[in-house]
C-alpha cells in the first residue's frame, strides 16, 4: 500500500505499541476533505482516547488515523488533539509559574535552584524584595504556606517562609469580555468595570483542550471510496 513509503511515529493501541505513517511529512491533500459535510457524523474524543484508539472504534483498524486527520485538518497532531487531563496539568506545570510571597531579605535572584521542604525543586524565574516566580523542575508540583523553600546553591541552606503562594493552575494570565464571551487584553478599567473577568490558566487551558474533542468522522458507508479518491490525489 502507499503509505508504506511514509515515515512512522510511534503510537499506542491499548496496551500495544504499534508505528504508524506520518504522512503529512511527505504528501499535500489536493482537496479539502473538511467539506464533506454529508459524509460525516460528529465524535467527542473521550480523555487520554488518542486518534488510532478513535480509527479502531470507528474502523476497526488503527491504521485508518489519517482519514480522521484529512477530513478536521489536522496537520499536527501534538497540538490539535485533545491531551489526556494528566498529560495536560504536566504542560500547564511545565509552562505556568508559581508566584510565591516571602520575607524582605531572601537573597534569592534570577537562575537560582530552590528545594521546598515537601521535596520538590524549582528555578527562580524572577525575583523582588517580596515576591518570587518559581518554575517547577519536577513537572507537577505542590508548594503551599505550610511548606519552606531552601536555597541549594547557598550554604548554609536557610528556610524561607512561604507568606502565600499562586500556583500555575490558578495564577490569572487571560481575561474574557462577559458580555460577548470573547478572550480579551486585560484592561483595569473594564475589569474594575466588571465590563471582564479574570480567567485562571486552568480554566483557560481546560476550555482550549476542551474545544479540540469536538471533531467529525467519516461515516463508514463511504470509508473505501474515501481511501479511492485520496490515493488519486496523492502527491508524492
Amino acid at each position: 500500500m502507499f503509505f508504506g513509503k511514509f515515515p512512522l511515529f510511534a503510537a499506542r493501541i491499548g496496551k500495544d505499541d504499534i508505528n504508524i505513517e506520518d504522512f503529512f511529512i511527505r504528501i499535500a491533500a489536493v482537496t479539502d476533505y473538511t467539506q464533506l459535510v454529508s459524509a460525516m457524523t460528529p465524535y467527542m474524543v473521550k480523555d487520554g482516547e488518542r486518534i488510532e484508539d478513535v480509527a479502531f472504534r470507528m474502523y476497526g483498524d488503527p491504521m485508518l488515523h489519517w482519514t480522521i486527520l484529512l477530513v478536521n485538518n489536522i496537520t499536527n497532531i501534538y497540538e490539535e488533539w485533545p491531551l489526556a487531563q494528566d498529560v495536560l496539568y504536566k504542560r500547564m506545570f511545565d509552562n505556568y509559574v508559581f508566584t510565591v510571597t516571602v520575607p524582605v531579605g531572601h537573597q534569592l535572584a534570577a537562575g537560582m535552584t530552590v528545594q521546598s521542604s515537601a521535596g520538590n525543586s524549582f528555578t527562580v524565574v524572577s525575583a523582588r524584595p517580596e515576591t518570587v516566580v518559581l518554575r517547577s523542575l519536577d513537572g507537577i508540583a505542590y508548594l503551599t504556606r505550610e511548606n519552606v523553600l531552601y536555597n541549594t546553591t547557598r550554604q548554609p541552606r536557610v528556610p524561607i517562609r512561604i507568606l502565600s503562594v499562586q500556583d500555575p493552575l490558578e495564577t490569572t494570565h487571560h481575561y474574557v469580555d462577559i458580555a460577548s464571551g470573547y478572550w480579551v487584553d486585560f484592561n483595569q478599567n473594564d475589569l474594575g468595570q466588571g465590563i471582564i473577568r479574570p480567567v485562571s490558566n486552568l480554566e483557560y487551558e481546560q476550555e482550549l483542550n476542551d474545544s479540540k474533542r469536538n471533531i467529525r468522522v467519516l461515516d463508514k458507508r463511504y470509508l473505501n471510496e474515501f481511501v479511492k479518491m485520496f490515493d488519486r490525489e496523492l502527491t508524492l
